[in-house]
């Protein structure tokens, strides 16, 4: 009986309590649940990630391009040993056809 007792004489009390406690309860589920709001706004967004990583080249495209520029690099360091030749070789002509006139 004494249990009794003690919700007669402490109802308000006991009511406030128990209110605080459900609205804790509701608001903690609500932070636990996506709205269908927001469930909608996100995937909108991972949607729009996969389209842009999808479009982005993969790691054996990067390593294709990094062989390539390595054999561009190598190319032009080739070229510019032939120019270099070849522009000695015009100096020398040119001084020649000046020293002749």
């Amino acid at each position: 009986m004494a249990i009794v007792d003690f919700v007669q004489s402490n109802s308000n009390f006991l009511i406030w309590i128990l209110g605080g406690f459900c609205g804790w309860i509701w608001w903690s589920i609500k932070t636990k649940f996506v709205t269908k709001e927001t469930y909608q706004t996100l995937a909108g967004e991972v949607s729009e990630l996969k389209n842009q990583v999808s479009g982005m080249p993969s790691q054996r495209d990067f390593h294709k391009m990094q062989l390539s520029l390595e054999h561009i690099t190598g190319e032009l360091a080739t070229q510019n040993k032939t120019l270099s030749i070849i522009e000695k070789t015009l100096e020398r002509q040119q001084d020649y056809l000046m020293g002749n006139k």
